[in-house]
């Protein structure tokens, strides 16, 4: 990690925030795993909101069964194509295999790896390498490091940059 952190932070891997889901599609040829009450996340559910408010599909409780279910509040990054968009899980959601979710333990705080994540999109594009469509494989999202304050200022930098970025949605 480039530049100078304080000393009471550390640089971990994506891997010991928590469990990392890659996300998988129902078979679309099964109609009653479509349409129902569960967002099915997809890159272009992606705006510029902090998190995916609405998606064009969704599915049903058998259609989730055949993905990959997170909570509310996981951090979801594209991995394939677009890569680094970030975005935030507004509600229970599954996602497509384009996006790696980040469910935190408890003693991370979403908002932050949220921003943190927004601010090394550029670093995680280069570790995609120059491919027709570029992408960052499963093994190697969990590698790429971050810097971890104590969860106290974790809050305090979430709560200051969600601020401004209330005040730039309004």
């Amino acid at each position: 990690m480039k530049g100078k952190i304080p000393q009471e932070w550390r640089v971990v891997k994506i891997k010991n925030i928590g469990e990392i889901i890659t996300g998988t599609t129902p078979s679309t040829k099964i109609e009653k795993y479509w349409g129902g009450e569960i967002p099915f996340v997809t890159p272009t559910d992606f705006t510029s909101n902090k998190y995916v408010y609405k998606t064009g599909r969704s599915v049903t409780t058998d259609g989730a069964k055949h993905g990959r279910l997170i909570p509310k509040d996981a951090v979801m990054v594209i991995c394939i194509a677009s890569i680094g968009e970030v975005a935030l899980a507004f509600n229970e959601c599954i996602t497509n295999q384009q996006i790696n979710a980040i469910i935190c333990n408890k003693e991370i705080n979403p908002d932050y790896i949220y921003y943190t994540m927004l601010f090394n999109k550029n670093k995680l594009i280069r570790w995609a390498g120059i491919t027709t469509s570029p992408i960052i494989k499963k093994s190697t999202f969990e590698k790429f490091p971050i810097p971890l304050p104590p969860l106290p200022e974790q809050q305090k930098i979430a709560e200051i940059l969600s601020t401004v970025d209330e005040v730039i949605e309004k």
